[in-house]
């Protein structure tokens, strides 16, 4: 992945549109980076909407725009529209190896995206689990993304929710700008099964 790094670590910039997003919350720096880059965008001209859940559509969305919206075909999943909002961004995540989907040709767009769902998205996205660590057991697999994600300081500043729960936007703001300000990319050499 290519989007760590691009930022500074605590942005100020003009003030925010949100009527629901102030400088004494814990989220504001994480909302203005997100909000400032184009990551991620309100619910409204006015509203953030920090403690509405958000989709797996819209977190696979919020990557595919870290990675500057690359270029993406095919259709990978029966419940992926060809006109969605977030279409070439699944199309995107499934290409990278990001995203499986539930296994039945399903990807549940607008499901609730869990803690654990959103920790093994962005540690797929830079580069980890690529050396068989994950087992194909999403119980044993959600708990080895959490524990990557919390090494990787995903969590920092905020109180993650239990890895079943669904991620509400503030998270959201908040481990996408941890994980670019403070988590490292990786690349895996099969030949001699490290990273670097």
């Amino acid at each position: 992945a290519s989007f760590v790094s691009q930022t500074e670590e605590d942005p100020r910039p003009g003030r925010l549109p949100f009527t629901d997003v102030r400088e004494k919350d814990w989220f504001y720096s994480a909302v203005a980076q997100v909000y400032e880059k184009g990551w991620m965008t309100g619910t409204s001209e006015n509203t953030f909407a920090p403690r509405s859940k958000t989709s797996r559509g819209m977190i696979v969305t919020v990557l595919h725009k870290l990675e500057g919206n690359p270029e993406a075909e095919g259709s990978y999943f029966a419940d992926v529209p060809l006109n969605c909002y977030y279409t070439r961004a699944v199309s995107w995540a499934a290409e990278q190896g990001i995203i499986s989907g539930y296994g039945n040709g399903q990807f549940g767009p607008g499901d609730k995206v869990t803690t654990a769902q959103a920790a093994l998205m962005l540690t797929k996205a830079l580069g980890y689990f690529k050396a068989n660590e994950l087992t194909g057991d999403w119980g044993t697999d959600a708990l080895t993304a959490i524990t990557k994600a919390t090494d990787l300081k995903m969590f920092a500043d905020m109180k993650a929710p239990a890895s079943n729960e669904g991620l509400t936007r503030d998270n959201v703001a908040n481990m996408v700008f941890n994980t670019i300000t403070k988590a490292v990319t990786v690349e895996y050499n099969a030949n001699f099964d490290i990273y670097f």
